[in-house]
């Protein structure tokens, strides 16, 4: 199953479109799409946490009011449930926007894929970053304050956001190609509710987070 998983992870960043052909045949791609999310998250909280840990900075505050040294043990279980009602929300939002066009197309289907349109973007944007970042302190490339004094300047702002903004702008893409291959939609119909799904769920995102 992790085989698979894995397959499913470098066909989204490889060749998109004949992987969502198959994970559209697949009667296991809502696991696989749990998976996937499951994993990012659980990436996402090992290095977020290794990173305090050995006390570097992270770009993300904690999202609830308690102490950060408190928050980062317990992460997953707060970010666990949150990411997966935006993959249902995520899910709705592209059902929701395709039927009212009357394509074809099943809930199912569209929850096969927002697993994927989340952690696709999640681990090869987000993980990738902070584990180049904790590589960068612990090797003495990249100095802990150093970081923290970029980031904390309006060059440093826009770089992070610029960051968050390749993320969601991979993920919109995979929701166009999701939307094309499960729905048959049009380019035009699939890039604007490609565009309005991934603003939505971007909304929804940070709001969660800040």
């Amino acid at each position: 199953m992790l085989g698979k998983l894995l397959s499913y992870l470098k066909g989204m960043v490889i060749n998109p479109e004949a992987t969502l052909k198959h994970l559209h045949e697949d009667r296991m791609g809502i696991a696989y799409s749990f998976l996937a999310v499951t994993g990012f998250l659980f990436l996402y909280t090992i290095i977020i946490y290794l990173t305090v840990l050995f006390g570097g900075t992270v770009d993300a505050a904690p999202w609830i009011a308690v102490p950060a040294e408190t928050y980062y043990h317990f992460q997953l279980f707060i970010q666990w449930p949150v990411f997966l009602s935006l993959m249902v929300l995520l899910a709705g939002l592209i059902y929701v926007f395709s039927k009212s066009w009357d394509l074809r197309g099943s809930y199912d289907d569209c929850l096969k894929a927002a697993g994927f349109i989340m952690a696709v973007p999640g681990i090869f944007v987000t993980v990738l970053f902070n584990t180049i970042l904790l590589v960068s302190f612990l090797t003495g490339t990249y100095s802990i304050k150093a970081w923290a004094a970029f980031a904390s300047t309006a060059q440093g702002t826009n770089f992070i956001l610029m960051v968050i903004a390749l993320a969601f702008l991979w993920g919109a893409e995979l929701t166009f190609a999701a939307v094309r291959e499960f729905f048959s939609a049009p380019k035009l119909k699939a890039a604007i509710i490609s565009i309005a799904a991934t603003l939505i769920g971007a909304f929804f995102t940070l709001t969660y987070i800040r």
